[in-house]
């Protein structure tokens, strides 16, 4: 084999081993829920490094109401990423977002889940800031509980569309 011939069979492997290497070290490997609610209960001691500006803990959304940004501030050095998780009082599935942004808004689909999920009940949204290289240490966190309601608002004045 010609020496340019082994170059170029040698250089898509070392590609795809340093590719396959790269993937397995990335540490955006997510920790496991059950990790995370024990590293957010670890950091409930840097309380009000970040905290949840909307919605407001124990926000009431309409049942007809489209998926809301949820928004938060966070002061905790380091924080590159954040966990959402939303858990709901029956035990369901707990549902785990991660962002990059000190926002989230759950797509149609998820939001959908959620509304079914806290109809009539609470429903908790956790968000802990993580550093993206160590992304089970949780370095804040916050949670406010939500609930839909069962009762549509209807032709309320307040969800009118301004012609």
């Amino acid at each position: 084999m010609s020496t340019l011939r082994q170059r170029l069979v040698l250089v898509p492997v070392f590609l795809l081993a340093l590719g396959a290497g790269a993937f397995a070290a990335t540490p955006q490997d997510d920790p496991s829920i059950d990790a995370l609610l024990a590293a957010a209960a670890a950091a409930d001691a840097n309380a009000g490094s970040l905290k949840i500006s909307y919605p407001q803990d124990g926000t009431l959304f309409p049942p007809e109401i489209v998926a809301p940004t949820f928004l938060w501030e966070d002061k905790a050095t380091n924080v590159d990423r954040w966990h959402v998780l939303v858990r709901f009082e029956t035990g369901e599935e707990v549902l785990r977002f991660s962002v990059e942004a000190p926002r989230w808004r759950p797509s149609e689909q998820d939001w959908k889940r959620i509304k079914k999920g806290s109809s009539e009940r609470d429903a908790e949204v956790l968000v802990m800031g993580v550093e993206r290289a160590a992304p089970a240490h949780v370095l804040s966190s916050a949670r406010v509980r939500i609930r839909t309601s069962k009762d549509a608002v209807g032709d309320s004045l307040f969800y009118r569309e301004v012609p």
